[in-house]
């Protein structure tokens, strides 16, 4: 290399670094001061906001529960040569309702804050007498009877637990002064959307909207906190026997758990029975026959199915299903205590159904302003009630004689009945025959 050229590329070089040496201070000061001022106007930021926080402290807000809005009171108008009556006295939406074991009674309640205890024996009657029960600072939005009739409980919609209610009578002997006997501690974390007593008195069942299921003695004692492990409970259920409890939700099943005790009426815990498997979507709710041994079943995949559940579970035999059938839109479903009829609502309407061929008998449009939630057969499966409204809607069982009529008919062919069975099943179709001509003003057919 020529010497003056490598002479000057190291003057370039080193005068570069001269240079560079001479500009980084400055830099490095400029940036330092602004650092400074962006701190100082940080400072001032913060002292600005302690100055408003003291001249106007924030408060935590309370955790409260969100207040349910508030329905609307309308009602509708609705006749149907199957309606018995309505029952009309409440003054805001009925939640629930349901009846004694004696099933002289049927107790409904509402958002205006009552407990109305209605007697089944005047649904033909124009005038029905009504006993009223208030629910102080609150409303239910369960109602359970127990097993002897003299009380009842409801789920708390703000509290979100249990209420007992006492039953008395009035110096003439008559249905009245219902006082509120105790609250449950509060144990759910969402809100109570099942409610039921076993026959036997043994315990009481609730069940949330989350996972939960809790077991309690009729005292307010924790039994057991049971997990259904469906993502969220739909709908559960205590069997009419008092041996199960069943839950429904996310997945396509019915979980059923026997509820044990030893001898003594010492309380063992619950075994995991039975499920009832078949439908392809979650499941919405479902119900018990009489004396459970039937089950009936609505799922999100648009049908129902009839099952067969008085099984060996101990032994492994699954249930067994009966019939099914279609009712897209479906959310609820009653089962009649002796299986003969399937009604299921879906919105404002309902359709009743026969499962011995899963025919639809009839469906019913409108009968309330606002979807049902509640649906059931009274006890002696006379009559279907439904809720959605302020007005609880009273029918005749009408497919449910149709049914009987039909199953007698045949069993008379036997020639193994005695005399005596065969007199009672006379008797039952006269009366079921009668039934049906005061209800449809004329002798009906029996049905194919």
């Amino acid at each position: 290399m020529d010497p003056v050229e490598f002479l000057t590329d190291h003057i370039i070089i080193i005068g570069t670094f001269f240079v560079g040496a001479l500009i980084l201070p400055f830099c490095v000061m400029r940036r330092t001061c602004k650092r400074e001022d962006d701190l100082d106007e940080h400072v001032e930021v913060i002292r600005t906001q302690r100055v408003d926080e003291k001249a106007a402290p924030v408060r935590a807000q309370p955790k409260t529960k969100p207040a349910r809005q508030k329905t609307d009171s309308v009602s509708v108008n609705f006749n149907h040569i199957w309606l018995s009556c309505s029952l009309k006295s409440h003054t805001s939406k009925v939640y629930d309702f349901d009846f004694s074991s004696n099933g002289k009674l049927v107790a409904t309640c509402s958002e205006d804050r009552t407990v109305l205890l209605w007697r089944t024996k005047e649904f033909s009657e124009k005038e029905k007498r009504v006993v009223r029960a208030n629910v102080d600072l609150d409303h239910a939005v369960r109602v359970a009877f127990s097993p002897d009739s003299k009380a009842f409980i409801v789920a708390l919609w703000r509290e979100n637990t249990i209420r007992v209610f006492r039953l008395g009578k009035k110096e003439d002997g008559q249905l009245g002064n219902i006082t509120a006997a105790v609250d449950f501690t509060s144990k759910h974390d969402k809100p109570i959307i099942a409610l039921g007593i076993a026959c036997t008195g043994k315990f009481i069942m609730t069940a949330s909207s989350d996972t939960t299921i809790y077991l309690w003695t009729v005292k307010g004692e924790v039994l057991e906190k049971l997990d259904s492990h469906q993502v969220n409970n739909s709908f559960a259920a205590v069997s009419p026997c008092g041996r199960f409890v069943a839950c429904a939700g996310f997945t396509p099943m019915v979980r059923v758990w026997e509820v044990c005790f030893d001898k003594e009426g010492n309380y063992k815990g619950a075994q995991r029975a039975f499920e009832l498997k078949g439908h392809s979507a979650g499941l919405l709710a479902f119900d018990f026959n009489g004396d459970a041994t039937r089950m009936a079943s609505l799922s999100k995949d648009s049908t129902w199915k009839l099952w067969d559940i008085q099984v060996e579970y101990r032994s492994g035999q699954d249930p067994r299903q009966l019939a099914t059938g279609s009712c897209p839109g479906g959310s609820l479903i009653a089962l009649s205590p002796d299986a003969r009829v399937i009604a299921v609502a879906h919105g404002t309407s309902v359709s009743w159904f026969r499962p011995r061929d899963s025919h639809l008998e009839e469906t019913m449009h409108d009968l309330h302003a606002s979807p049902i939630n509640t649906i059931k057969f009274s006890k002696d499966g006379r009559y279907l009630l439904t809720a959605g409204d302020r007005h609880v809607r009273v029918f005749h069982n009408v497919p449910g004689y149709r049914e009987l009529l039909v199953d007698h008919s045949e069993t008379l062919k036997s020639p193994k009945l005695s005399q005596a069975q065969r007199s009672r099943i006379k008797e039952q179709i006269e009366e079921a025959e009668t039934a049906l001509k005061s209800i449809l003003g004329a002798v009906q057919d029996v049905a194919d």
